[in-house]
């Protein structure tokens, strides 16, 4: 960068290796040395993919046309997926209040509840129960793996998988989430058990493979039958704005990836369904990063409001209060603005980390609160290694906008050029031995 580059140039659909494990400040300094904000300057250009051996896709869409299907007051449709617009949205519409919790025979309304009658719910009252309890349905999601190019051919892959609800950190305010895994036929993987419990599916090197996700809750409130006068111990509608995030890592790579669902249970029916101030909370890419020790990395947040569906921008942010829980000891975030007055979270690695796989889980302090988990991978600075590539697509001309102790930031002046068409930039040499 100080020095003339001496060649080869690289031509397009070429695939470049990514050096992880390099002090990453040696190449911003040497950008600072050589460039000014204002200068402009030739790059290559990919297309934002990186590609790792053993890499796989993760995509997460509600079920389609799952229940509770009814013709009284109840919406006949509780997934906005119809089969072909990959929606991931379950919903619950609010308990009715005439009458709550039963109908006019004095028999649990189960199309409010995200429930399941295999739950040992610790049910008190008399048969009416029973048979209601039948027509609890779970929130169901498909969570579909597919294997990319450059694979090893005919190299199965597992693929650990592990959920999590956007709720408290540690969990247990959402009504007690459990969940359960079935395969694509519908044979249970697992039984209900905590979100974070990992289950184990195999993914052919040939196509994808699905595992179907279950959400339910199994708080319990009582209720009284309006025409008896008895009162019952029945499922709870827990109601508020959370988000279902699925992990899955290749265990023969550590390759990981992440995917979001909705889960919404109403509190009105009428006007605005959830809080005032209620908000859906994710990260808005794959939560997945590395970075060395002592190094900071930042991760796009989306603040997404539960009743208009509009994104928060970091200047109307309900509070930028967080709390953190790690598997890293030491490590410290914030919510910070991005250039764009969009939400970040700046995760800074302590600089004695260990070079591992670790998670941190971020709680917004808001009223409500949520969280959300990013996996972050911290990688050895003296052993750097290349298990990521990506392939340039074209070259491009940039003018560089800011340079600061973490980034260089620039804004593309051409469109994409091919090496023919570069005139500034290019000017490899042979160097003498």
């Amino acid at each position: 960068m100080l020095t003339q580059y001496p060649g080869p140039d690289v031509e397009v659909g070429e695939q470049l290796g990514v050096l992880s494990g390099v002090n990453a400040g040696l190449l911003i300094s040497a950008m600072d040395t050589r460039y000014n904000p204002g200068d402009e300057l030739t790059a290559l250009v990919y297309n934002g993919q990186v590609f790792r051996a053993n890499d796989f896709q993760l995509t997460l869409t509600c079920q389609a046309g799952q229940g509770p299907i009814t013709t009284g007051p109840v919406s006949s449709r509780s997934c906005n997926n119809d089969g072909t617009n990959g929606g991931n949205y379950v919903y619950r519409e609010a308990v009715r209040t005439s009458p709550a919790f039963f109908n006019s025979s004095c028999q649990y309304r189960s199309e409010y509840f995200a429930g399941d009658g295999s739950y040992s719910y610790p049910l008190v009252g008399s048969a009416p129960l029973a048979t209601p309890q039948s027509g609890l349905n779970p929130a169901r999601y498909v969570v579909q793996l597919e294997p990319v190019r450059n694979n090893t051919p005919g190299s199965a892959l597992t693929i650990r998988l592990r959920a999590r609800i956007s709720g408290l950190n540690g969990g247990g305010d959402f009504g007690n989430v459990r969940v359960r895994w079935r395969d694509a036929s519908s044979s249970l993987l697992t039984g209900w058990q905590n979100p974070d419990d990992p289950v184990e599916v195999t993914m052919p090197s040939t196509g994808p493979v699905q595992a179907i996700l279950e959400v339910i809750q199994t708080a319990t409130t009582t209720a009284t039958c309006p025409s008896t006068g008895v009162t019952y111990t029945v499922p709870d509608h827990v109601y508020g704005a959370q988000m279902v995030q699925v992990s899955a890592v290749a265990l023969q790579s550590s390759v990981r990836h992440t995917a979001y669902g909705v889960v919404g249970m109403y509190r009105t029916n009428t006007g605005s369904p959830y809080d005032s101030g209620d908000y859906f909370l994710s990260f808005a890419g794959d939560a997945v990063g590395r970075a060395e020790p002592g190094e900071t990395i930042t991760a796009k947040l989306l603040f997404i409001n539960a009743n208009t569906d509009n994104d928060l921008s970091f200047s109307s942010l309900p509070t930028t209060s967080i709390s953190v829980n790690s598997t890293l000891a030491g490590v410290t975030a914030a919510i910070v603005r991005g250039s764009a007055n969009d939400p970040e979270l700046e995760i800074r690695v302590p600089a004695g980390a260990a070079p591992g796989d670790y998670t941190v889980d971020v709680q917004v302090n808001s009223s409500p609160q949520h969280s959300s988990r990013f996996h972050l991978r911290v990688t050895d600075p003296g052993n750097p290694s290349i298990d990521e590539w990506v392939v340039a697509l074209c070259y491009a001309r940039f003018r560089i906008s800011t340079i600061t102790s973490n980034a260089v930031t620039a804004r593309a002046i051409s469109g994409c050029l091919s090496p023919s068409e570069v005139t500034q930039g290019l000017t490899s040499r042979m160097l003498p031995w």
